[in-house]
């Protein structure tokens, strides 16, 4: 009983087993997939420089508005919660704009060059990745 949402595994003996996804977006491709389901590990090294500065940036501005905010005896631990609710929010927006670009809804010619046109979440028997042309977007009228 083979649905449509089983993919053949590495490892599997050529059997088909379930498809282990992270999240489902409702959002239409508008450029090449790379891969439609990217796991955390796939999410997070392929962040890139502004996924780690909007990190980063995001933790600054909830220590520092920790520090402000609080009255002088609790002004460490306001920017120690702070600093850990930016790490969050900068994180959270770092995995969401990596999904993006891996999923084919934002721009994503690094990632298209970095894996050479091939979608990671297709493989045959052997483990090896499926290439799959490139999809050129529609031109917006």
């Amino acid at each position: 009983s083979d649905s449509p949402s089983d993919v053949v595994r590495p490892g599997a003996g050529g059997r088909r087993v379930p498809r282990r996804t992270m999240g489902i977006s409702l959002a239409e491709p508008k450029y090449p997939v790379v891969h439609a389901t990217p796991g955390p590990r796939l999410l997070v090294s392929n962040f890139h420089a502004s996924d780690w500065l909007c990190v980063l940036g995001c933790s600054a501005f909830g220590a520092a508005a920790g520090f402000v905010s609080a009255r002088r005896f609790v002004k460490v631990t306001a920017s120690r919660a702070g600093l850990v609710m930016g790490l969050t929010a900068g994180f959270g927006l770092a995995v969401q704009n990596s999904y993006a670009r891996l999923a084919g809804i934002r721009r994503n010619d690094t990632e298209v060059r970095r894996y050479g046109g091939r979608r990671l979440d297709l493989v045959d028997a052997d483990g090896n990745a499926v290439s799959v042309p490139a999809a050129v977007p529609a031109a917006s009228k």
